[in-house]
């Protein structure tokens, strides 16, 4: 018998604008995300077809969605600590 557990994750979130969210490869935590502004492509781009847009979190993480990859509504995860305490200011 395990002594891990298996967390779910909520549906993708389409279009995502921001807030409580997983995004994929960005931890095992439920992030509070912002638009954030790349000095290169501005807060969204198209690269070779695929829409990116560009998020901070409000612990200082970075992250990109795709229209490949999309951040997903945080079903049963924890929130992330240091987000939650920015958000409750």
């Amino acid at each position: 018998m395990n002594s891990f557990s298996f967390r779910r994750y909520g549906p993708p979130i389409r279009p995502f604008r921001g807030g409580w969210a997983i995004v994929p490869f960005k931890g095992e935590k439920a992030h509070y995300w912002e638009s954030r502004r790349d000095p290169e492509y501005g807060t969204d781009a198209i690269v070779k077809g695929v829409h990116y847009q560009f998020w901070v979190s409000r612990c200082g993480i970075e992250a990109a969605t795709s229209s490949e990859v999309a951040a997903q509504e945080r079903g049963d995860v924890p929130q992330c600590k240091n987000c939650l305490r920015r958000v409750n200011q």
